[in-house]
């Protein structure tokens, strides 16, 4: 059988790993799980020890391509054959996780999936960003998967993209429903900054407003109601709603 991880990278987030952590391990074809701490200061790693995660460090530089690649590095070193990558406040149907195990075990080098953004709560979805694929399952066991250059967007295997097959499963991000912070907001200014080849910021500049989304929020005026019956619209979702 295939040794199959779920590998996070995470700073700072135990309420996202305590709330989804136990959902997604429900799934039965996780073998593990192999996470890369980037300086925490909260009980997030007490968590994920209690979970039985294999924690490792490395202090986050901004270096988003290089953070997500030394995290690979680790979950090849446990000798996994393949792995799903989240992100602390991301959430799949476990059932969704066996199927992406049973498609990398059937001889697919990756698997890609559409994604639903989240804004305010878990009850409505952002249209304007659906379908958002992404490559977020591979095989580790044939030549490495790495990202490329400083922003992680998409995985390349042997000089081009990682060969996927696109499964019915969804992603769930919820990142538009926590708290925003002085870090979150500098989070996605950096991101931007790093996509244009400029550095990254220390620090918040003079006079930016910490509440609000890095997108306009113009876009989120058409949510669409999500479907009862589709996870993260009910229990036992609420305490993050």
């Amino acid at each position: 059988m295939m040794r199959f991880c779920l590998a996070l990278a995470f700073q700072n987030e135990a309420h996202w790993l305590g709330l989804h952590l136990p959902k997604l391990l429900e799934a039965e074809s996780i073998d593990g799980v192999v996470v890369l701490d980037g300086g925490s200061d909260d009980d997030g790693a007490q968590i994920l020890g209690d979970l039985g995660a294999s924690i490792y460090e490395r202090s986050f530089d901004w270096q988003f391509g290089k953070h997500k690649n030394a995290l690979i590095e680790h979950c090849e070193a446990e000798g996994y054959e393949a792995m799903l990558l989240l992100d602390p406040d991301e959430l799949m149907f476990p059932a969704d996780i066996d199927h992406i195990a049973e498609v990398l075990e059937g001889g697919a080098a990756g698997v890609r999936f559409p994604t639903y953004h989240f804004e305010e709560d878990r009850y409505h979805w952002v249209p304007d960003f659906y379908p958002d694929t992404h490559i977020r399952a591979w095989r580790l066991d044939r030549s490495p998967v790495r990202y490329r250059g400083v922003v992680h967007e998409w995985p390349y295997q042997d000089g081009k993209l990682v060969q996927s097959e696109r499964i019915e499963g969804h992603l769930y991000h919820y990142s538009g429903i926590q708290p925003r912070t002085a870090r979150y907001r500098l989070k996605h200014i950096n991101y931007s900054r790093l996509q244009k080849r400029k550095e990254p910021l220390d620090e918040l500049p003079a006079g930016v407003e910490i509440k609000g989304d890095y997108r306009p929020r113009e876009v989120f005026k058409g949510q669409q109601p999500l479907d009862p019956d589709v996870i993260g619209a009910g229990a036992p979702f609420e305490e993050a709603s």
